[in-house]
């Protein structure tokens, strides 16, 4: 009978977007053995931006900058966008970044969170080295992109440039090519965060919140869909319950 309900729900399957692949976890982990962050300022700002476009299902236009000259502090994120109190829930850190600009929102904003979860692919931890390496004054952070990176790895560098889209994805595929893997596209992160979240149970509401979406355009970023449903359907077979 299962057999029968997962064939039937390619039926219920949202037409796919243009079947980009989404970027998962495997890919990440793959990627990271291939930055130095520890040391290199550009590599740690890539690595805090993959992780936080990704949990944050963000859009890499929201968390970059088209061009370095193109950076606006109107239209882009900032080191003061990040809010200085971090709140703790159910013994978890969360850190708060306030974007002053969303593709669906506009000039009306976004706020987003990311969560100390631990482990290798933690977006706090990478973004606090990430701030570590890419130190700027107080006075200077409402002006300075957030993944800002300092232009040199040199003792008593002080210019951070912007990071641009173009440099992000080159350097961040650059990794993934060299762990054997296939580059992605921009629009990879935000597909891979939402179906992250499915996969993992997630109701499609608390997804639609987490990215942004106001409408069902979320279905379109699911890879897998069916794999979402299988907590839920195990859930009720396990209680006896019915659809």
């Amino acid at each position: 009978q299962v057999t029968y309900a997962l064939r039937g729900l390619k039926h219920f399957q949202p037409p796919a977007n243009d079947l980009r692949p989404p970027i998962l976890a495997a890919h990440l982990h793959a990627v990271k053995a291939h930055l130095n962050i520890d040391s290199d300022p550009l590599h740690a700002a890539v690595w805090a931006c993959s992780l936080f476009s990704w949990w944050a299902v963000c859009r890499l236009g929201e968390t970059t900058s088209p061009s370095t000259p193109a950076f606006a502090p109107s239209h882009n994120a900032t080191r003061a966008s990040i809010q200085a109190h971090r709140q703790v829930l159910n013994d978890k850190e969360i850190v708060r970044v306030n974007l002053p600009w969303t593709k669906t929102t506009k000039e009306k904003g976004q706020q987003k969170q990311i969560v100390k979860v631990g482990g290798a692919l933690c977006p706090v931890e990478a973004s606090d080295n990430h701030l570590r390496l890419n130190p700027v004054p107080v006075n200077e952070l409402s002006t300075t992109a957030l993944f800002a990176f300092r232009a040199s790895s040199m003792p008593g560098s002080t210019l951070v440039l912007p990071l641009s889209k173009t440099k992000f994805l080159a350097t961040f595929n650059a990794a993934l090519v060299r762990s054997g893997q296939e580059a992605f596209q921009g629009h990879s992160f935000r597909i891979g965060g939402a179906t992250m979240y499915w996969h993992t149970g997630t109701d499609i509401k608390s997804i639609k919140l987490i990215g942004g979406w106001t409408g069902n355009s979320v279905l379109k970023y699911l890879r897998e869909y069916a794999r979402g449903l299988l907590p839920t359907t195990g859930a009720r077979a396990r209680s006896g319950g019915h659809c």
